[in-house]
């Protein structure tokens, strides 16, 4: 669909790639919720606790990983 969507040509992974970023965030705030209920802790305010993480989750999607846990490119002068 977002290949269709998109009008991706073929052999594009792009559309893969963004279904499988947004199916991880699923995953996770699923995971998130299973945990959360599985403590016995108290649901209250747990639909608006995943409304926000999903919104922060898709904002730090849509702002890309290039320098998400980035590391300084080595000195010249260090091994690396």
């Amino acid at each position: 669909m977002l290949a269709a969507d998109t009008s991706a040509a073929p052999g594009d992974l792009r559309p893969q790639i963004a279904a499988h970023a947004m199916i991880g965030v699923h995953r996770t705030l699923l995971d998130h919720v299973r945990s959360r209920i599985g403590a016995s802790d108290h649901p209250a305010g747990l639909a608006a606790e995943i409304r926000t993480l999903t919104a922060s989750a898709f904002a730090f999607l849509d702002q890309g990983l290039h320098d998400y846990a980035a590391k300084p490119a080595p000195a010249a002068d260090e091994p690396g």
